[in-house]
């Protein structure tokens, strides 16, 4: 639910409308969204979206709501169906250490379409880049390759994303929410000395200057 309705406030920032606005063109009626965000489930029981969501999964269907989407490349080998996802490597970080996601990908990797849709996986909106340094170890390592979801950027605790650092180029970090100061970017290498953790207090600014939420991982061996 807080996807959607994340999906919606952007459109409205996009569009420039209020909700209210909004809410009266689609049905006539001003609290539409308003009531979306406020609603609390009764007694205990899920949203009507939710039940939405788990019937799709039940099913194996995708439940999307989103910007329009553009068809993403595939291939098919012995029968099976492949997604082909672009892949950014280190070639393409700038002197200034910052990963340039708006140029041409160095090639695209293939994954099974069956494995991507029983994890969820958007492929139209995910990238591939690879990790340097072992910042982030044991959870990901040097060489390691790690797939990024572009649609969610919304710094949530606990969650590792990759994003653009004024101070060290294109990090990828795990977020801890500090109550009354702002958002932690910490390293999961238990050596703090040498991985310092960053603090962030102008949400705005740093959501702006995320590249997506990791989703996926594989270890170089």
């Amino acid at each position: 639910m807080d996807e959607i309705i994340a999906e919606i406030e952007a459109a409205l920032g996009r569009k420039g409308m209020s909700a209210s606005a909004a809410s009266r063109m689609a049905v006539n009626n001003p609290s539409l969204i308003k009531n979306l965000i406020h609603r609390r489930a009764a007694k205990g029981q899920p949203h009507p979206i939710e039940n939405l969501k788990a019937l799709a999964e039940v099913l194996g269907l995708e439940f999307y709501f989103g910007p329009p989407r553009e068809p993403s490349s595939s291939v098919e080998f012995d029968h099976e169906r492949f997604a082909l996802i672009p892949h950014y490597s280190p070639a393409l970080i700038s002197d200034e250490g910052y990963l340039d996601l708006s140029a041409e990908p160095d090639e695209h990797m293939a994954f099974p379409w069956e494995w991507l849709t029983r994890h969820h996986i958007q492929t139209q909106h995910c990238v591939l880049i690879t990790a340097i340094g072992n910042s982030m170890a044991p959870t990901i390592y040097d060489g390691d390759l790690v797939m990024i979801n572009r649609r969610k950027r919304k710094p949530f605790p606990g969650r590792v994303f990759a994003f653009h650092s004024i101070e060290d180029g294109t990090l990828i970090r795990r977020f801890e929410l500090i109550p009354g100061s702002g958002l932690l970017a910490r390293c999961d290498n238990p050596d703090q000395k040498m991985f310092p953790p960053l603090l962030y207090t102008e949400l705005e600014k740093l959501e702006s200057r995320i590249l997506g939420e990791v989703t996926w991982t594989g270890h170089t061996w």
